[in-house]
């Protein structure tokens, strides 16, 4: 599975950095992004989102929380 993520937004309003430019999505618009966001998200309003993230496989997450006794 490839690296991603995306961004719907429920209520409000947000400007999301990706690809060196601005975005501003409202309510009831998703962007999806190529890679996990690690750019600025700003409010613009008072907003509600729903983000999803694509972890790839082997990304050793799920190891750690089973070595680590917290499943």
């Amino acid at each position: 599975m490839a690296r991603g993520a995306s961004l719907e937004v429920l209520v409000g309003r947000l400007r999301v950095h990706a690809g060196g430019a601005p975005w501003d999505v409202g309510a009831g618009q998703l962007i999806v992004l190529a890679d996990n966001l690690r750019e600025p998200v700003t409010a613009l309003a008072e907003t509600a989102f729903l983000l999803t993230v694509a972890w790839p496989a082997g990304a050793g997450a799920w190891e750690q929380e089973l070595t680590g006794g917290h499943l």
